[in-house]
């Protein structure tokens, strides 16, 4: 699995976990650990990522 599918696989489920949670918001924060370190980037919407 390339990193983008595993992006994209835990996104949808951390939307799926949100949508049924009313306290969560709608943003996300997604770190990426790779050999060369960790870079976090936030998104507003689930659909940004």
């Amino acid at each position: 699995m390339s990193n983008d599918e595993a992006i994209a696989v835990a996104t949808a489920a951390i939307q799926a976990a949100a949508e049924r949670d009313t306290g969560s918001g709608n943003g996300i924060y997604v770190a990426e650990i790779t050999d060369d370190g960790v870079d976090i980037e936030g998104y507003p919407d689930f659909e940004d990522v």
